[in-house]
């Protein structure tokens, strides 16, 4: 089939689908900020140099099109009409949707021949909304899902094709989340499905419209001090959850000194009486740690250049 796929950077789908028996005729890049402007532009711009000089075989989903030869498109929410007529122009027989900052209007998931699906990760009808893999650390699901249902005029609420559970370990970090979730059970069942599909064979189970999870929404910055109870939650589940969001989580007091601008990485946690005011940092012998009702968790610096000329920009 002549897929038209809407994704978020490389994503672990880009590679499976662009190396299956489909034809990719167009990737639309899908942000939530116009790059074009101000503090997006300059991030944008120092990101692409450090880590051009850093990492030089790392790439932009852009340059992976252009050296693939795949059409591109930057998909803001101001631009879906424009997206809809580049969309039409390539003439694909489905949209295949995985990680994106808006919903698809009617008129773009309807036009092609066999409409449009997405990668959604959670096993539906739980966790419905853009920020699922968050309200999963923040609950402690160690069996979380991926669904592949039909796109409809609803927050992922269309029929669901395909969808199964995966296990994963306590205090997993976000990138093995995912590469477990997505890039294995999810890439999977999303290739499964476009097979089925194309063969007339794919199954539509209807979705319950009540869901019995909150919405998954994003979180607002001044949202982040305040998301955990420290003087209630367990060390287990603190631990849980700031090992996953470590790369953007901003719940703790963050490196300072010499290392402002730099971002935590989470350790081990251990049992024990407490030894300061929960949710406070401290530098004890054995190093840093955060400090909880009933134990600790040590910390790290995470050293990146990227983070620090990000952290400059940003201040700027």
């Amino acid at each position: 089939m002549r897929i038209v796929l809407i994704t978020q950077g490389l994503s672990r789908i880009v590679e499976p689908l662009t190396s299956s028996k489909h034809e990719i005729v167009g990737i639309a890049e899908s942000t939530s900020f116009d790059a074009r402007n101000g503090a997006g532009k300059a991030i944008r711009l120092v990101s692409r140099r450090v880590v051009g000089r850093l990492a030089p075989g790392l790439q932009t989903l852009e340059q992976y099109c252009n050296k693939q030869g795949i059409p591109y498109f930057r998909l803001t929410k101001e631009g879906l009409e424009k997206f809809s007529q580049w969309s039409s122009q390539l003439a694909p027989d489905i949209l295949v949707v995985y990680s994106m900052s808006q919903l698809l209007p009617p008129a773009v998931f309807q036009t092609p021949k066999h409409g449009a699906i997405n990668l959604h990760p959670s096993f539906l009808p739980e966790y419905r909304g853009p920020n699922p893999v968050f309200w999963q650390y923040f609950n402690m699901v160690l069996c979380p899902g991926v669904t592949v249902h039909y796109i409809d005029a609803g927050e992922d609420t269309g029929d669901i094709i395909s969808q199964e559970r995966i296990a994963v370990d306590l205090g997993i970090r976000s990138q093995d989340w995912l590469d477990r979730v997505i890039g294995h059970s999810g890439s999977r069942i999303l290739l499964k499905s476009l097979e089925d599909i194309e063969n007339g064979t794919a199954s539509r189970c209807s979705q319950s419209l009540v869901s019995p999870t909150r919405r998954a929404r994003n979180i607002k910055n001044i949202e982040h001090e305040k998301l955990i109870d420290w003087a209630h939650w367990p060390l287990e589940r603190i631990w849980n959850l700031l090992r996953g969001t470590e790369e953007w989580l901003n719940c703790i007091p963050p490196p300072s000194g010499i290392n402002r601008g730099q971002r935590w990485r989470i350790g081990d946690y251990q049992y024990g009486p407490p030894c300061a005011a929960p949710g406070t940092v401290h530098r004890g012998k054995e190093g840093y740690f955060i400090a909880c009702a009933d134990g600790k968790i040590k910390l790290s610096v995470r050293f990146s250049l990227l983070q620090l000329a990000r952290h400059i920009v940003i201040r700027n």
